[in-house]
């Protein structure tokens, strides 16, 4: 007799128990015990749902990778079964990890394979569900227009169910989208609404946020007194309710709307309340916060040293949550806006007139994101680990996941005691991690470097970015309030820095930027010159004076930024280039490490150099449908690139190189592996396939190829060459290409995407690559034959500077037509 399936049904009990305690490393074992033995009895059914349980503990102990692979397993089981619970089980699984991992994309398309399957099946309850999550990740991803419809459908479905609270909650979720999307009045709408549900649901703590936003939303329209009152109103409920964390949020938001109003004496009072309150609640978010209101309302006193004592008890608090971001999603969604501690920083030096201490202050703002971005890829991210290293890793993070699951579980039943069994087991495994982590950086100190863990940039290193009198270095931050113009050049013993304020509000600026690059301005100089005017009195009224004496323009954008072509600003009478070679810099930091990448690639002086350089290409790849899918389901209007045009643009471009210079992989041979081949043996490495580029999660954003055959496995692996090749995975790159060139500019005008361009631009330097030219915008806004091919041309023939050899092509391209359409598409990125 075969007792192997019922040896694994038990064994499959004893796991989900131990899973309920949080035991996962324990749970984990019992269960792949289970799915062995009923792989071996070949109950597919069976193997299918262990496999989702193991997903299920792989997925809380953030093996995110893992737990889809065991995902995908258990749907590719049930493809010939009718088990449509399982297989929406397994789908809502792999949506969850995706959408954990920041892997939106894919998140979206799990999601509406399972809103897909609940519509077919008239299930109302899953289908707004699933809509709310849907609603989230287009939330994330800076859809509004579809985050708002998702969540407004599913409104109306709870709401016909008669469920008024849930309707509350779901029109909170549609007053934020448009609070983030700027549409202030109907923010306002949204939350009154919300408002009026909880109120006919009796629900008095939903009542007291609907308030929250109401009084966010007055704030945005800078209706101050009413925002003011609305807060006081949420305050006085959630005090009625003893909701302490809730009071302190709302009182955030108070002071931040008694500083709209001018009233800093009673947003500092208001500020040092909360942070009383955090103190009291152990809270290190509401902390950090409250210190960053502090300094806002000290600077608002004309009191810039208290100020900047309060932004640094900020960065405290701020220090100690990144230091558990790579533990704990929670610590990363504390700190979506970090960057306020140090933005107030800048401002309170340019307050005292310290301009490098502002710009270096800018600096660490950028820095700190994008050691937020790197600590959730941590596990990505291990250059230079054995893979002991790298097993001791992981296993200290999910001794710690497991600890804190328990101790969660043990505090919510009141069980003291074994909250204090628990405790040294804890203190033990934190210390394990810190001697793991102090062993690992000790021999391998670039890695620390690699995930964001070296330290900003200095003075003295922004003197050696401003090396001679002929660079002019300029560094724009956009804050809600203004943008900041932070100027340096070299002085006689050091580089001076100025800092020129605007007062352009981000929604007004983002609508400027918006007009200027619509293409029919591009495509007619007279109008470009129109549209961009205001954009040229914000951000080069305070640098034109100095053209005279620089010719070499650094500009470090930020956010919309990045859309611009600065080449193509009217500067006086003549376009900027005319004035000044442009070069652009994701930041201070990666450019830092873009010099050392090129130093460590520059031949040595006994070194054979080959008289033309070597020249790689992909073009016009077969994109796996699942590929496509995720992207039509991820970026509102995706189109597929022109592959014909893809594939004459690549081949013209390797023409340039001669018949032994050239290598062009197309078709099915377009693959990750191919480009991964390529890169590490070409000079100038173009990609002429698609590029997505993410915001929400910058090291997700990929480029798309051809899928190689094993990428129907479900297992790890595969993910190398499923046709996404993401940004993560350039960190175990070893590429020799001086330059990357990215002919797909459309990815780069998707919302959000100049966040991202720090993160990508550490990636691409993490390769081993010091310069980038892309592509900035649609193929309807540019034509970028004449340049692109002009570039080629120059380095083909021995350009030393890549950087000048593209400023030639496109003065050469505007000379024969001056639409900036016609000539300002691409940028170039890093060293020159």
């Amino acid at each position: 007799m075969n007792d192997e399936p019922a040896i694994a049904t038990s064994e499959l009990g004893i796991a989900t128990a131990m899973y309920s305690r949080a035991e996962y490393s324990a749970a984990l074992t019992y269960y792949r015990s289970a799915l062995a033995r009923f792989e071996a009895a070949g109950l597919g059914p069976s193997v299918a749902t262990t496999l989702i349980s193991v997903g299920n503990v792989q997925y809380v102990q953030a093996e995110y990778d893992a737990a889809a692979a065991s995902y995908r397993r258990a749907l590719k089981t049930l493809e010939s079964s009718a088990d449509a619970g399982s297989e929406t089980l397994a789908l809502a699984g792999l949506g969850r990890v995706y959408a954990a991992q920041g892997d939106l994309g894919a998140a979206l398309d799990a999601y509406g394979r399972v809103l897909d399957s609940a519509r077919r099946r008239a299930d109302t309850a899953s289908i707004a569900t699933t809509l709310e999550s849907v609603g989230e990740l287009h939330y994330r991803l800076g859809n509004s227009g579809l985050a708002r419809g998702a969540f407004d459908e599913s409104r109306r479905i709870v709401e016909a169910q008669g469920d008024v609270g849930g309707a509350g909650r779901l029109l909170q979720n549609i007053g934020l989208t448009e609070l983030v999307a700027g549409r202030f009045d109907a923010a306002l709408a949204a939350y009154t609404a919300s408002r009026a549900r909880y109120e006919k649901a009796q629900d008095p703590a939903g009542v007291a946020h609907a308030w929250v936003g109401i009084g966010f939303s007055q704030t945005a329209r800078e209706k101050y007194a009413d925002a003011i009152d609305a807060y006081k109103t949420a305050i006085a409920a959630f005090d009625t309710l003893r909701r302490e964390e809730d009071g302190g949020r709302a009182r955030l938001g108070l002071a931040l709307a008694q500083a709209g109003a001018e009233q800093f004496a009673a947003s500092l009072e208001t500020a040092a309340r909360v942070r009383s309150i955090a103190d009291r609640l152990l809270n290190d978010d509401l902390r950090w916060r409250a210190a960053v209101a502090q300094g806002d309302a000290l600077r608002g006193l004309k009191r810039p040293d208290e100020a900047l004592a309060a932004y640094d008890a900020a960065a405290d608090g701020i220090h100690k949550l990144l230091s558990e971001a790579p533990l704990s999603s929670d610590a990363q969604s504390q700190l979506d806006d970090l960057g306020s501690a140090w933005a107030g920083r800048a401002a309170a030096y340019a307050d005292k007139g310290d301009g490098r201490a502002a710009l270096l202050a800018e600096e660490q703002r950028r820095s700190e994101m994008r050691r937020l971005v790197l600590a959730a890829h941590e596990r990505d991210i291990v250059r230079g680990a054995a893979q002991a290293e790298t097993d001791e890793e992981r296993q200290t993070v999910r001794d710690i996941i497991s600890l804190r699951a328990q101790a969660r579980a043990a505090g919510a039943t009141g069980d003291k005691a074994r909250l204090e069994q628990l405790r040294p087991s804890l203190t033990a495994a934190m210390n394990r991690r810190a001697d793991q982590q102090s062993r690992l950086y000790a021999r391998v100190p670039a890695l620390q470097t690699l995930r964001g863990l070296g330290p900003p940039a200095a003075a003295a290193d922004l003197d050696a970015l401003v090396a001679d009198p002929r660079t002019l270095l300029v560094e724009y931050a956009i804050y809600d309030t203004g943008v900041a113009v932070f100027i340096a050049e070299r002085g006689e013993a050091a580089v001076r820095v100025s800092v020129v304020r605007s007062s352009i509000r981000r929604k007004e600026l983002v609508d400027r930027v918006n007009d200027a690059i619509d293409p029919a301005s591009l495509h007619d100089a007279a109008e470009w010159a129109r549209r961009s005017a205001p954009l040229v009195q914000a951000l080069l009224g305070p640098v034109l004076s100095r053209l005279a004496d620089h010719d070499r323009l650094l500009i470090v954008p930020d956010d919309v930024l990045w859309k611009i072509p600065f080449e193509a600003l009217p500067a006086g009478d003549v376009a900027l280039i005319e004035r000044a070679a442009v070069v652009y810099a994701p930041s201070l930091g990666t450019l830092i490490q873009q010099n050392r990448v090129r130093e460590q690639n520059r031949p040595k002086p006994d070194a054979a150099v080959p008289a033309t350089p070597r020249f790689g290409g992909i073009a016009a790849p077969d994109i796996p449908a699942a590929v496509t899918s995720q992207l039509t389901r991820t970026v509102p209007g995706w189109t597929p690139l022109d592959a014909a045009a893809a594939l004459i643009t690549g081949q013209r471009s390797a023409a340039a190189y001669g018949e032994e210079g050239g290598t062009l992989a197309t078709d099915a041979a377009a693959t990750e592996k191919g480009a991964r081949g390529l890169a590490a043996t070409v000079d100038v490495l173009q990609i002429g396939a698609p590029m997505h580029v993410s915001g929400a999660s910058p090291l997700f954003s990929s480029i798309l190829l051809s899928a190689s055959p094993d990428t129907e496995a479900s297992d790890t692996a595969s993910l190398e060459n499923d046709g996404r090749w993401e940004t993560r995975e350039w960190f175990a790159l070893d590429a020799r290409a001086r330059t990357i060139v990215v002919t797909d500019g459309s990815a780069f005008a998707a919302p959000g995407a100049g966040r991202a361009m720090d993160a990508l631009g550490w990636a691409w330097t993490a390769a081993g690559v010091a310069s980038v030219v892309t592509a900035r915008g649609a193929s309807e806004a540019y034509d970028l034959d004449a340049t692109l091919t002009g570039f080629h041309d120059r380095v083909a023939h021995g350009a030393a500077d890549y950087a000048d050899a593209l400023r030639a092509a496109m003065l050469a391209a505007k000379h024969e037509n001056a639409a900036p359409a016609a000539w300002a598409g691409l940028r170039f990125i890093g060293v020159r």
